[in-house]
């Protein structure tokens, strides 16, 4: 178990042009929530001057912070696992597995806390799965798959070439649990479930496909309203959605010039 505090310690502080390869980063903690200063409060298992410090095969499990990227704040991460940590402060969703990092070949699974696996990473070619809280916030995702996550899959941020499948959204309070304002081309979107907008909520869809997501109440496939201003889905096929109430496939509440573009 970690102690996050003034008597906390993080397992690595790397500096710029700095690499550190095959290491398992277990058990570091940061100062806690209360902490002004958020260097000392992120990255539990290694905080990093910026994404010119690399970790390489490396495995960052059960590490927690009380701010920003319980595993790691910022760096580089090459065929990483970060899996099973914690942050401390849900209030800032300062992403408990990754934050301000750049990501390939990474597996992010069961983290848990503020922000879910990642928040403001850039990540190619991952997977991110299993996680609470969501799976990725404010992120760039390339060719990525985020699946399984508890809360909502992508949370704002931009997606390419992404499949986002089976994420659950528990809260009653809280719309989407494929994608929630965000921008998404190419993706797939199926089998997510929420109370509305089960594959995507206030989001820009670009060739998309969204089929078989659930709802309880409105919008199996999409949700729309007035909280994001000229709303675009275009080339995109949806299938298979269903709602408990209405809106199958599409719902729109009180829509702001919502364009629907060559859609099946």
């Amino acid at each position: 178990s970690t102690t996050n505090g003034d008597a906390a310690v993080r397992c690595l502080y790397l500096a710029d042009g700095a690499a550190i390869v095959g290491f398992t980063l277990t058990n570091g903690a940061t100062a806690g929530s209360a902490n002004s200063n958020h260097a000392d409060a992120s990255g539990g298992g290694a905080w990093c001057q910026s994404t010119n410090a690399c970790l390489s095969n490396c495995v960052l499990v059960a590490n927690s912070c009380g701010w920003w990227g319980a595993g790691v704040y910022s760096g580089t991460l090459l065929g990483c696992e970060v899996d099973g940590n914690i942050n401390l402060n849900r209030s800032l969703g300062g992403g408990s597995g990754a934050a301000y990092s750049r990501l390939a070949g990474c597996t992010l699974s069961g983290n848990q806390g503020g922000g879910g696996g990642a928040m403001s990473c850039y990540l190619t070619n991952c997977v991110v799965t299993g996680n609470y809280s969501g799976g990725v916030s404010g992120c760039t995702l390339d060719g990525c798959l985020v699946t399984a996550n508890n809360g909502i899959g992508v949370g704002g941020g931009v997606a390419y070439n992404t499949i986002i499948c089976s994420n659950t959204n528990p809260y009653s309070a809280i719309y989407g649990a494929g994608a929630s304002g965000a921008s998404l081309s190419n993706c797939v979107l199926y089998a997510n479930c929420a109370t509305n907008g089960a594959g995507a909520y206030n989001c820009s869809l670009s060739f998309c496909t969204l089929s078989n997501n659930w709802a309880t109440r409105f919008g199996g496939g999409i949700y729309v309203d007035g909280a994001i201003a000229s709303p675009l889905i275009q080339d995109c096929t949806l299938s298979g959605n269903a709602a408990g109430v209405t809106g199958g496939g599409l719902y729109v509440a009180t829509a702001n010039r919502l364009v629907v573009l060559r859609c099946i």
